[in-house]
């Protein structure tokens, strides 16, 4: 089997079962960057169900690589509509 279909398969079943699991909680934790599939996922399915979303965020400081340049104008839009931010120490909360 060719690894693309094997990779697209396993990505829509993870995609499945986050989904499922994600239904039935009352709060939604979820993590920041780099995982922007799952918390678009999980912020997607706390404003169907209306359920707090907080994302726990460990950066202190937003990496200069080109991806991550890239990546912040997807992220920050999306930090925008959680409603809090969880941050392990004072530098963390500074920079958010």
């Amino acid at each position: 089997m060719n690894v693309k279909i094997v990779n697209l398969i396993d990505f829509f079943s993870f995609v499945v079962s986050l989904f499922k699991r994600a239904i039935t909680k009352d709060v939604i934790v979820a993590l920041g960057y780099p995982a922007l599939v799952e918390l678009l996922i999980l912020l997607m399915v706390a404003k169907l169900r209306k359920v707090p979303v907080v994302v726990r965020e460990t950066h202190w400081y937003w990496p200069q690589t080109r991806i991550s340049r890239l990546l912040w104008y997807i992220y920050l839009p999306l930090l925008r509509h959680v409603d809090a931010l969880l941050t392990p120490g004072l530098a963390s909360f500074q920079h958010w």
